[in-house]
């Protein structure tokens, strides 16, 4: 996993939908962002996804949209799955965020269609799936829709993900080091009061929460796949204490530090 780079790049392509289809398929991916948004399908199986802070359990034909610009995980699930992306220009004028679970059988019939198609798209097929693609959006436009922006609104939300974005980045880049939300608030040009206020809103955490859970997630991989002892991967991922180290390690990972490195 790179995490000196969350932010993904993706080309344009002539034809505007891009689809992933992965018949079988341990449902793991970095984290990472971009502007464009993507819908993942679970055909057979089950996967957990997490987007910014919250965890979700995905079960057979159960949908999931990832908004434009919100920081995506693939923890981990042995599925089925299909993956639409489409930019923020397939949209049009509709400035639309999306409820993340989807569970509708509208749906569920629309991703079936789209993906038949693709297996065996020529050029009528490619039509197939822009034309089924255009209802699928429509209908969650119209049914399962979270918020709604006008243009100036739009903007605004965006650019206030951009700054949370380039701090989420900054704290996986430098975990290590001493980070405070007054730094931090510093960097995306906002005082640490609307910082602290914004990146709960975004990313369904505190800023320190979520320095503690990129320390830990990287302490542990230290302890599985290193011989550096539970005090010196504690040091090296940004704890100067071993026993608050051990604290905040169980209530991540609702085990011990010392558990973890003695496997």
């Amino acid at each position: 996993m790179n995490d000196m780079e969350l932010y993904e790049k993706i080309p344009e392509e002539e034809f505007p939908i891009r689809l992933l289809r992965n018949p079988s398929s341990d449902f793991r991916f970095a984290p990472h962002w971009h502007e464009h948004t993507e819908i993942h399908f679970i055909f057979e199986g089950t996967a957990r996804i997490k987007c910014a802070d919250k965890l979700a359990v995905l079960n057979r034909r159960d949908c999931f949209i990832v908004n434009g610009n919100e920081l995506h995980e693939g923890v981990e699930g042995n599925c089925n799955y299909g993956c639409i992306i489409l930019p923020p220009s397939f949209f049009e004028k509709n400035h639309v965020i999306f409820k993340n679970i989807i569970r509708d059988e509208t749906v569920s019939e629309l991703m079936v269609s789209i993906f038949s198609e693709f297996e065996n798209a020529d050029e009528a097929g490619l039509l197939a799936i822009k034309g089924y693609t255009y209802l699928l959006v429509s209908h969650l436009i119209r049914c399962h829709s979270e918020k709604r922006f006008n243009e100036s609104n739009y903007r605004r939300y965006f650019e206030k993900l951009d700054r949370i974005n380039s701090a989420v980045k900054y704290i996986s880049e430098n975990y290590a080091d001493n980070i405070t939300t007054a730094e931090l608030a510093g960097m995306v040009h906002m005082s640490e009061g609307h910082f602290c206020h914004v990146f709960k809103e975004v990313m369904g955490s505190t800023a320190k929460e979520y320095l503690n859970s990129i320390r830990i997630k990287k302490a542990k991989g230290l302890l599985e796949e290193t011989a550096m002892t539970v005090t010196e991967a504690a040091y090296c991922c940004g704890f100067s204490d071993a026993n608050y180290f051990a604290r905040i390690f169980k209530k991540y990972e609702g085990t011990t530090p010392k558990a973890v490195r003695g496997k």
